[in-house]
């Protein structure tokens, strides 16, 4: 049995993970990179995504803290499965959607590229639940130790969005 401050961790970072790649340094970084596109400025955006990304946290995490056993794994599982997902796709398998200006977009010139997405999906999502099922204290420490680097690698990058981009002066 394992006690509630190791599960308390373990659904922290996941949750958390989830959040920031989501709802944190996703909008940050949308913004920052296109802040000459809108009509209102970091000033008024940074607040409501980090409040939002803390609440999205903290229900997750009063969610999985609720489950306990298999439950518990599968859950957390879940939602770690659903953040490689997201910074996988994000980071690496976005397709280039052209400029996105109301013109139509030809959707069977993006059928290989959408399979291949749903395949690498379809693997990143099973991998942890693999994990899971052969090795419950290797799993522990992947989802902690992974969903730690995601948050510290996507606060790094953030930092350098901060230094490198001009997006103060915007509105």
């Amino acid at each position: 049995k394992r006690p509630w401050y190791k599960r308390l961790i373990t659904a922290v970072l996941a949750a958390f993970a989830f959040s920031y790649t989501l709802f944190i340094f996703g909008v940050y970084e949308i913004y920052i990179t296109n802040a000459t596109f809108y009509s209102f400025s970091f000033d008024e955006l940074w607040l409501p995504a980090l409040l939002l990304g803390l609440a999205v946290t903290a229900g997750i995490t009063v969610f999985l803290m609720l489950l306990r056993g298999k439950i518990f794994n599968f859950f957390t599982t879940l939602v770690f499965a659903v953040t490689l997902c997201a910074y996988i796709q994000c980071n690496f398998l976005n397709h280039s959607l052209g400029a996105l200006d109301g013109t139509a977009l030809k959707w069977e010139q993006m059928a290989g590229p959408m399979l291949k997405n749903l395949l690498i999906w379809a693997l990143i999502f099973a991998v942890p639940f693999i994990i899971l099922v052969f090795n419950k204290k290797f799993w522990r420490k992947t989802v902690c130790f992974v969903s730690a680097l995601l948050i510290l690698m996507q606060t790094a990058g953030l930092v350098n969005l901060f230094i490198t981009e001009d997006f103060q002066n915007s509105s």
